[in-house]
């Protein structure tokens, strides 16, 4: 956050590791010069599992992304950070 790192010039897709994943395609990294990349304001969800097996989607349009397991062998409780912040 507010840091800078030195990247050969060319143009790269950036991973940000978030639950839901970020990715920001198309990041141009020109010579001698500063690149920004904006990151969306998270947001916080609440969760606590009372069930054994689940998981966690991302709605995107009208299709539904798989984020991450819930229950028995994945996530059971978390109050976690989630990228892009919406309100539904």
């Amino acid at each position: 956050m507010n840091s800078s790192q030195l990247y050969r010039t060319g143009t790269y897709g950036m991973e940000v590791l978030t639950l839901p994943r970020l990715y920001i395609p198309g990041v141009v990294i020109k010579q001698s010069s500063v690149t920004p990349v904006s990151i969306p304001k998270s947001g916080v969800l609440n969760v606590v599992i009372a069930w054994r097996a689940g998981a966690i989607f991302q709605k995107e349009g009208n299709e539904l992304k798989w984020v991450v397991n819930a229950g028995h062998t994945g996530l059971r409780a978390t109050n976690s950070n989630c990228y892009p912040a919406t309100t539904a």
